[in-house]
């Protein structure tokens, strides 16, 4: 019997009873009901929403060219936030891409990452256009997968020249953007993938951006950015007075530019993350540490480090919640005055480089006092003898709820002394641990478990984590020490409402258990 159209028909209802039923709706909700039908998809998002929706674009050939401008075509919503990523081999379709931002003049951020090889000249063209007639960017991210080329090609010259490669240019007709106040500039990252072994074994370190002048960014807050040249360096101390988050991705490969850079001074800096330093420059580290004290979060994971510089920290970063040390060339007690720290709530602390290991020090002895907000402490590339070290973490730490170790091995059993000291942990990842005899009793209140590459935990010690543990939600296992029938078994006994991620040496998979 064939219903009638009215019946098939959805209610017409006034747009605004629509949007006091959608006010009641979570925006993966909105999502679902924007299909339904025209008017939903108008309304479901409304202003205060949008701010929240972003579109993620995969071009990797004229196909999916072709199927995101018709994606674009029929959505007439008014995307705040995109990502494109471009994979086309063909340049004479860059400008095909720029076109699908033709419509989107009220985007807050956009990232582009392009993979293929350019030359600068049509690159800079694009740029040109994608900044053109957007007042309201606030955030630009672009990186280059790729080798970009000039017209001529590569001199002998250029090549042999310092820091002196490809640029581009975004600032030729001075143009100011007064709305952007995040920039991110990357290159190549990739140095190992064979498409681009050239850049290899080129006989100079290529870098591959010109930044832009800072008159054309006067409002720029956050700038993630290579210092290799000397006009990269000068933009970060044309804007230091201003800027509130610095990432260095790498210096020049001689180090020419890192005295030159710990010289400045950042009054408003909130946020520090500095790139690989092999080489000790304490003295000029410790000085610009003590210009820092405004920082919140300060990332030197692998910056060479001296007990001198742990002092300036403590003396002057007093408002520090986040903090990534180096342990390399640190002794015992080098953290006893760390209680300094009241608002600390996570430290991440490294130890030597990858492949080897460092041994752990009591770097707490003779420590005074507790931190009582920190809640994550994160070890990598630590060996530890004993396990004399988890009393001296119970001291200090009293209200800790995340414990993460990364490429650690211990010739005692440590894994048993942690819980039996952390009762309160309610996040646990351990991946590469090994160590010698394993005696879990699992955490009661842990709700997000990530065990990778731990081979010593057996098919016994994940039952027991279960049944210990019911308020599980997120189990990642990765590499153990079971079969692939056991872990079948597992998730089929998780708490109900429990995610669980699950895989075998050679068949990895996902199980997601529901309530």
């Amino acid at each position: 019997m064939e219903v009638p159209e009215e019946q098939r028909e959805l209610p017409d209802l006034p747009s605004d009873v629509v949007l006091m039923i959608f006010d009641h709706l979570n925006f993966r909700s909105r999502l679902t009901a924007s299909l339904v039908c025209r008017q939903w998809n108008q309304l479901a998002f409304t202003a205060k929403f949008m701010n929240r929706l972003c579109l993620s674009l995969d071009i990797r050939n004229l196909d999916g060219l072709a199927s995101a401008g018709t994606v674009l075509q029929s959505s007439n919503r008014p995307y705040k936030h995109m990502r494109i990523v471009f994979q086309g081999c063909r340049q004479q379709s860059l400008y095909s891409v720029v076109q699908l931002l033709h419509p989107m003049h009220g985007l807050l951020s956009l990232e582009m990452v392009f993979y293929f090889y350019c030359f600068q000249e049509k690159l800079h063209i694009v740029l040109q256009e994608v900044l053109e007639n957007r007042p309201s960017l606030t955030a630009l991210s672009f990186e280059i997968r790729g080798r970009l080329m000039n017209w001529g090609g590569l001199s002998a010259d250029l090549l042999t020249k310092r820091s002196s490669s490809v640029v581009i240019d975004v600032d030729e007709e001075q143009k100011i953007f007064p709305s952007l106040t995040s920039l991110t500039i990357k290159r190549n990252p990739d140095m190992f993938n064979p498409r681009f072994f050239e850049m290899q074994v080129s006989p100079s370190y290529l870098t591959f951006h010109s930044p832009p002048k800072p008159e054309i960014i006067p409002n720029l807050r956050h700038l993630t950015m290579t210092c290799e040249t000397d006009e990269q360096l000068q933009l970060f101390s044309s804007l230091s007075e201003q800027l509130e988050t610095v990432s260095v991705i790498s210096f020049d490969p001689h180090g020419l530019q890192i005295e030159s850079f710990l010289e400045l001074s950042f009054p408003q800096l909130l946020d520090l993350k500095i790139c690989p330093i092999s080489l000790p420059h304490f003295n000029a580290m410790a000085n610009f540490v003590r210009k820092l004290r405004r920082i919140r979060i300060l990332q030197l994971e692998e910056v060479l480090i001296d007990s001198e510089i742990i002092d300036a920290i403590f003396e002057n970063c007093l408002e520090l919640h986040q903090l990534g040390l180096h342990m390399d060339s640190l002794d015992a007690g080098c953290l006893r005055n760390i209680s300094i720290l009241k608002n600390l709530e996570r430290l991440i602390m490294v130890g030597r480089r990858p492949v080897k290991y460092g041994t752990y020090e009591d770097y707490f002895r003779g420590g005074i006092g507790q931190l009582l907000n920190l809640k994550s402490l994160s070890f990598q590339r630590f060996s530890f003898p004993s396990n004399a070290f988890v009393s001296s973490l119970a001291r200090m730490m009293c209200n800790l709820e995340e414990l993460r170790l990364h490429e650690c091995r211990a010739k005692n059993n440590i894994i048993g002394p942690i819980f039996d000291h952390f009762p309160g942990l309610t996040r646990l990842e351990f991946v590469k641990v090994t160590h010698g005899g394993a005696r879990p009793i699992w955490p009661p209140m842990l709700v997000n478990v990530r065990l990778i590459n731990c081979a010593w935990v057996t098919s016994d010690h994940l039952t027991k984590l279960i049944q210990r543990c019911p308020n599980l939600r997120h189990l990642n296992i990765y590499g153990c020490g079971t079969s692939k029938d056991m872990l079948q078994k597992i998730a089929e006994i998780v708490p109900a409402g429990c995610f669980v991620e699950r895989t075998h040496n050679f068949a990895p998979s996902v199980a997601r258990m529901v309530s």
